[in-house]
Parts: C-alpha cells; structure tokens; sequence
C-alpha cells in the first residue's frame, strides 16, 4: 500500500485569491467601414486601377478609356492625362488608408481580489 504525503508549495498562501488583470487596446483602422460607390462607378475605378497595376502609363489609359466612350463621372466628357493622373492618386491613397492599421496598448493593471470579499 502507497502513502502519499502532500507537500506544500510556497505559493499555496495564495489559494483562495484571484488575480485580474486589466489592459485596454486600442485599435485604428479603416479596413471595416463601407465605402459604398455603385456599381458603374466602382467598374470605372476599378478598369483604370487595373490597367496601372498591369504597367499601363497614364496616356494609354485615357486613350484606352476615350476609345471605350467612358467618360468621366460628372462632367460625361473625355477623360484627360491629368484626370487619369489625379484619378490614380486617389486610388492610392484610399488603398493606403485601408491598409493602415495602427494600435495602442496601455499600461497593465493589477488587482488581488480576495475570495469572497466583492
């Protein structure tokens, strides 16, 4: 037959007390709101988006798009370098906004709450 005989670890003062830990992160970013534009709109952005990606220089886009009869979102008229130009420069910054994630991560806190006492 086996005894076992219990032997106590220093830490064994603490049963009974719970330890809570508290910290606050903040997070940043634009990737969860809805950027709603319709449908025309978004395909039109989307066309000269992707023929920058794929290495197109701004003047084959205009003639690209001005061949096609897309015209520009408010004034119908052809599209010009320069608007493909500024067009490009706000597709960049709206991708990196979504892609701009920042974060704070405060101060530790500590607290020892005694088992049974709030």
């Amino acid at each position: 037959m086996h005894t076992h005989t219990a032997v106590y670890l220093q830490w064994s003062k603490f049963k009974g007390t719970h330890f809570i830990f508290k910290n606050q992160l903040l997070i940043t970013t634009s990737k969860f709101t809805e950027d709603w534009i319709n449908e025309t709109n978004r395909n039109r952005l989307d066309t000269i988006f992707e023929l920058y990606k794929r290495g197109w220089n701004n003047r084959e886009i205009t003639n690209f798009l001005n061949i096609f009869g897309i015209k520009k979102r408010n004034t119908k008229t052809d599209y010009t370098i320069k608007d493909v130009f500024m067009c490009l420069k706000k597709l960049k910054l709206r991708e990196k906004r979504y892609k701009q994630i920042s974060y704070v991560l405060g101060e530790w806190i500590l607290w020892n709450r005694v088992e049974g006492i709030g």
